[in-house]
């Protein structure tokens, strides 16, 4: 939707899993299972077409000590 500004994703990590856009629902899975997809390659390319950008950096590297992490835009609801 536009509102991640930058977004940092581990290079060396996979998250399996499936995001229904609809609902908003997200499902991570251990291990890949059918209809999965890699949700830090959807997060990567979520952002690109919303006009932000993407950092892929090592999993050490992420912010906050995840497998990615964002900053929003300025604006966005529930941010202070």
């Amino acid at each position: 939707a536009g509102q991640v500004e930058t977004a940092f994703v581990a290079l060396d990590q996979i998250a399996w899993g499936c995001y229904d856009q609809t609902t908003g629902l997200l499902q991570l899975h251990e291990e890949q299972q059918p209809g999965d997809e890699d949700l830090l390659n959807t997060v990567a390319l979520a952002t690109i077409r919303g006009g932000g950008d993407v950092h892929v950096v090592p999993f050490s590297g992420v912010p906050g000590g995840g497998s990615c992490a964002a900053i929003l835009r300025p604006g966005v609801p529930g941010r202070s």
